[in-house]
């Protein structure tokens, strides 16, 4: 009996099939992941500007209180995200030296973000930059 060469045998669609799903579950894992990877950004990036802000209102302040201290407003909520904000002021030899602390969560998992920069107390911004630009 003849046998039809123009069709596919049931083995070949078996194994097209196989290799079909085997890339749309590769492709549905790596959605999966730069979703995770995007969000994960985002609250970084939003821990980032909250640490930011925290030492600039420091530095404006000029004469932060030593010790820990916790934000009053945490739990701070930033684009449907609960952060908390802590920092630290201890003296150094160039005025205070601040470190902030913003904590989040992570699905899976705890995360934070730290922050830390000496904050200059004895002079204004301007006297700062005036002698950056006599030490160049």
């Amino acid at each position: 009996m003849p046998r039809a060469t123009d069709g596919m045998t049931l083995v070949e669609v078996l194994l097209a099939l196989g290799l079909t799903l085997l890339i749309l579950t590769g492709a549905c894992r790596l959605v999966c992941l730069s979703t995770r990877a995007a969000t994960s950004g985002d609250r970084l990036t939003w821990a980032t500007h909250l640490c930011n802000a925290k030492l600039a209102e420091i530095e404006a302040a000029r004469g932060a209180v030593p010790g820990w201290h916790v934000d009053e407003a945490n739990p701070l909520v930033c684009n449907g995200h609960n952060f908390a904000r802590y920092w630290s002021v201890a003296p150094s030899a160039d005025g205070q030296m601040v470190e902030v602390f913003v904590v989040f969560n992570e699905p899976g998992r705890p995360a934070a973000f730290a922050a830390t920069a000496p904050v200059d107390l004895a002079a204004s911004p301007g006297q700062r930059l005036r002698a950056f630009i006599a030490a160049q």
